[in-house]
């Protein structure tokens, strides 16, 4: 007897270093004084490469007449959706995954296993409730006695837990989760321990989950970025969750701190051209040094403020002032210093007085009262003498003007000249120099018409543009800028070059596109930026380039970035 029980323990041994090896960090052992030892295997359930659907069922605290439409998805990648029950007392919170936090089976091992007891064990689950757990316990007790009696069993049930408990459950497709005491009255098996009283909290612990195993495995791998076009290993990279794109650390962070320095922080988004993706905060953290990060959080504060079209700011004080709802009253009042001001010009409120009109008379008012006054006769005077005239106070100077007032009224006039234009999105005065009246608000990123100040989306709005100028007149401003500017340097430069050269064409000209200046190419880049317009075009097949210029020299059949033709 004693020689058997010695071959099971040396069975047992055997079995725990195989279980050790083959798991890793995932397998543990915990010894307790007076009892046997504990080993637990942390399973980790294959999903075989497809998205599984997880449903969050909860009680719903509001129960008004809310639609129970289903929202449109926050991600494209996580697809979470939220929508309530047709009896509006239930909400169901639904999200797609990769991955499974993993199931925890603990076992110990009997002195008399493999022979004649299968091991003792209890399975704990967040994500599978008491009824589910009970049918698993069930199936591996199955498994021991009409497969596996008389042989090492871990190994095969925890195999059988990763590859087919979801099948056997029918959650292969659909998971989901229900509040603890939904499944009260069904019987239970003591070995099934399920972990969550919170349907949304367990959702959310396995969308993190998921999300770390995501870039476990990205970082496994390697990959090519989108903007150099250079492979490299994964912990190179950055991976944005929400759209699935991926790019080296190296271009991403010039292309951020690119951003933060020129202020275009609403522009932040993912370097793929037409995705709408944000680049993360997470993702900002670890690339920005932390001046850039505190400068980051701060234009997109004030830009944000900034955008909102019932947002001022105190002209005294500078303290963030909301609007009155009636914008045809143009009357705002600071919460700080109280003080009450138009919205149009940041002047002092003027109820009866146009903008930029004429100034107020500063003489009192009570003085032309005295004018108008007729002066009261001395008793016992003479009525013939004349009547003496009063003295009239000392004129009060005007009050200077405020600078607020002094921008103001210098907007104006850039206004009339035809310099300056509002956008209709953001408020914010664009200035042109030079081009066509299509403009783009740098800030905002909003196409509008220079001449009307109406929000556009292409060329067709100037067809029927009110503000439209004849021909005749457009030529002649269109001359008059021009008249008088001194030629560029750039342009002497390819005359002077073109003068020393026998023939024009050994020169690498190309007219650009946009404004059909002359432009030189130098070296093997075939990215032309024009000295004239700034366009940015091909110099193999000439035609304008969007951002990122990248794009353009992407894919097969695209030119080539760089040649010596």
């Amino acid at each position: 007897m004693a020689e058997s029980m010695g071959n099971f323990a040396s069975e047992q041994a055997d079995e725990i270093l195989a279980l050790s090896s083959i798991f890793g960090d995932d397998f543990c052992q915990n010894e307790y004084a007076g009892c046997r030892t504990i080993y637990q295997i942390k399973v980790k359930v294959n999903l075989v490469g497809k998205k599984l659907q997880i449903n969050a069922w909860m009680p719903s605290e509001e129960h008004d007449e809310q639609s129970n439409e289903v929202d449109e998805p926050i991600s494209p990648v996580k697809k979470i959706t939220f929508q309530r029950s047709e009896s509006k007392r239930h909400a169901c919170l639904t999200l797609s995954v990769s991955h499974l936090t993993p199931l925890t089976l603990e076992f110990s091992f009997p002195p008399d296993y493999p022979a004649e007891s299968k091991p003792t064990f209890t399975i704990s689950c967040m994500w599978l409730d008491a009824y589910q757990l009970t049918r698993l316990c069930k199936k591996l007790d199955e498994l021991w006695d009409t497969n596996f009696r008389g042989e090492s069993v871990i190994f095969p049930w925890v195999d059988w837990l990763q590859n087919s408990s979801l099948v056997y459950l029918g959650a292969d497709d659909i998971l989901s989760l229900k509040p603890y005491d939904s499944d009260l009255g069904v019987p239970r098996d003591p070995r099934g321990l399920p972990e969550f009283l919170d349907p949304k909290a367990c959702a959310l612990k396995i969308l993190e989950y998921d999300f770390k195993m995501v870039q476990e495995e990205f970082r496994k791998e390697s990959h090519t970025c989108e903007i150099c076009f250079e492979e490299r290993d994964g912990i190179f990279f950055h991976f944005i969750d929400e759209c699935g794109h991926k790019f080296c650390v190296e271009c991403l962070l010039d292309y951020c701190q690119l951003n933060v320095n020129e202020g275009t922080v609403k522009r932040l988004k993912c370097p793929e051209p037409k995705c709408p993706a944000t680049l993360s905060p997470i993702i900002l953290r670890e690339l920005l040094s932390d001046e850039d990060f505190e400068r980051w959080e701060q234009l997109l504060f004030q830009q944000t403020l900034d955008g909102m079209a019932d947002i001022l700011y105190c002209p005294r004080c500078n303290t963030v002032v909301v609007q009155d709802e009636d914008e045809m009253s143009r009357l705002a009042q600071c919460g700080g210093c109280f003080f009450t001001f138009c919205t149009d010009c940041l002047m002092s409120w003027h109820s009866t007085q146009n903008c930029g009109g004429d100034e107020v008379d500063s003489e009192p008012v009570q003085s032309k009262k005295l004018k108008r006054r007729k002066p009261k006769k001395k008793a016992g005077s003479d009525s013939d003498d004349p009547p003496k005239e009063e003295e009239s106070p000392p004129p009060v100077r005007k009050k200077e003007k405020s600078e607020a007032k002094k921008t103001y009224e210098f907007v104006m006039l850039q206004k009339r000249i035809g310099n300056y234009q509002r956008c209709p999105k953001c408020r914010v005065m664009v200035e042109r120099s030079s081009g066509c009246d299509m403009m783009h608000c740098s800030r905002c990123g909003q196409s509008f018409c220079f001449r009307c100040g109406q929000k556009i989306r292409g060329y067709e709005h100037f067809e029927t543009c009110g503000s439209a100028q004849n021909a005749n007149q457009v030529a002649d401003r269109g001359r008059a800028m021009l008249e008088g500017r001194p030629v560029a340097a750039e342009a002497i430069r390819i005359n002077e070059l073109m003068e020393q050269t026998v023939h024009g064409e050994q020169l690498k000209l190309r007219a650009c596109p946009r404004c059909r200046q002359r432009n030189l190419k130098e070296a093997r880049n075939n990215h032309m930026k024009c000295w004239c317009c700034k366009a940015d075009f091909c110099y193999t097949c000439v035609k304008l380039m969007g951002n990122p210029i990248f794009a353009h020299f992407k894919g097969s059949g695209a030119c080539q970035q760089h040649s010596d033709d």
